[in-house]
Parts: structure tokens; C-alpha cells; sequence
């Protein structure tokens, strides 16, 4: 069970023309242990959500969010977007660039400077859908203008705390570094071919 309070918000994207929806989970210290109303962790949710917009386009709808307290499994809080009606979307407004299909990503890291049983170094890793690729003759290479704005994004992370708040791993580890992918990769969502049943 973790030992930090999370946010988890869920967002909503097109893949194969139906609404998918996929999340990124944040873990932070927090002074007093746990955000102590509904208010306090819809201050903090509207905050994460508002400096994680300028890295998504408009094809990004943020659907909810949910508040986990410290060591307990189930949710704490929750708020609708979508069913509140007029849900927040991506703000960025990137030069001219190419669409990518939904399962394909672009990575954020936060090194923690520790290393597991093998001695690799152990990151916090997020993955970001629908971010543009630089050009139709570049298909591999993430949008510079995007990765950017994830840096930037990771920066305001790391360089905490916000509103008392410092980002860092379920079991409290500070992150030291923040890195992000130059190039797409893929990530499997729900929405996927199957096999037809012999």
C-alpha cells in the first residue's frame, strides 16, 4: 500500500472512433499527511490538472480525478468533468505538426538517484497520449514544441513543493532529475484487435 496521498486523473481520448479513456497516478508529500476536505483536494486536483493542459492538444478531455489518502485502498475524493458538463481539454497550441494515433506516447521521467536489486536506477515514469510527432517526415521524432512543454510540466513537478505539496514516489522517495522522450513509443490501451475465436 502506498505511503503517500495520490491523484489520479483519468482522461479521454479517440482511438478506433470510440472515446477511450486511460490515467496517470501522482504521489505527494503532503505536510499534514493527507489533503483534510473535499476542498483541499479539489485545489490540488484543479492545479495538476491546469499545469498538465498546456502539454495535450485539444483531442485530450480531461474526464475525472480521484484522491487516495495515504495506505488506504479505496478513494477518498472524487470529481466528475465530464458529467459536470463543459469538461477542461488540452491547451496547447503547437505549430504545425502530425496527428498520431491514440495508443502511441511520449514519456516524462523523474530520476529518484536510487537503484534497484540489479543496480539500475529507478524512475517515475509517466505516459502521455496523443502527443504530435514533428512532421509527416518525421514520424518517429516527439513535436520539439511537445517536449518541451512536458519538460516544463516535469520541471514544476520536481522543483515543488505547490501549495505545500512535493511530488514523489508511493513510499515518499523526492525525485532529483526530470528527462523526457525524444522519440514515440507505444502503449496498449483497452480498445485493441483480438484474435476471432477458432
Amino acid at each position: 500500500m502506498p505511503d503517500r496521498p495520490s491523484l489520479t486523473i483519468i482522461k479521454g481520448i479517440e482511438y478506433r472512433d470510440v472515446t477511450e479513456e486511460y490515467s496517470n497516478t501522482y504521489h505527494f508529500w503532503l505536510q499534514n499527511g493527507n489533503p483534510d476536505s473535499a476542498a483541499a483536494w479539489m485545489i490540488f486536483a484543479t492545479m495538476l490538472m491546469q499545469h498538465e493542459q498546456p502539454i495535450h492538444t485539444t483531442e485530450t478531455t480531461f474526464h475525472r480525478v480521484y484522491g487516495h489518502n495515504a495506505g488506504q485502498p479505496g478513494a477518498v475524493f472524487m470529481h466528475d468533468w465530464l458529467g459536470a458538463g463543459n469538461p477542461p481539454v488540452g491547451t496547447a497550441a503547437y505549430p504545425a505538426h502530425l496527428r498520431v494515433p491514440g495508443d502511441t506516447a511520449a514519456w516524462i521521467r523523474w530520476s529518484t538517484g536510487q537503484r534497484n536489486s540489479r543496480g539500475k536506477l529507478i524512475y517515475l515514469r509517466k505516459y502521455f497520449h496523443k502527443i504530435p510527432s514533428s512532421a509527416a517526415t518525421d514520424v518517429d521524432h516527439v513535436l520539439p514544441e511537445a517536449v518541451q512543454a512536458m519538460h516544463t510540466f516535469g520541471e514544476w513537478l520536481l522543483t515543488g513543493p505547490w501549495n505545500g505539496a512535493q511530488y514523489c514516489s508511493p513510499q515518499g522517495v523526492v525525485p532529483i532529475d526530470v528527462g523526457v522522450s525524444q522519440y514515440q513509443t507505444t502503449r496498449t490501451l483497452k480498445r485493441r484487435g483480438r484474435r476471432p475465436p477458432s
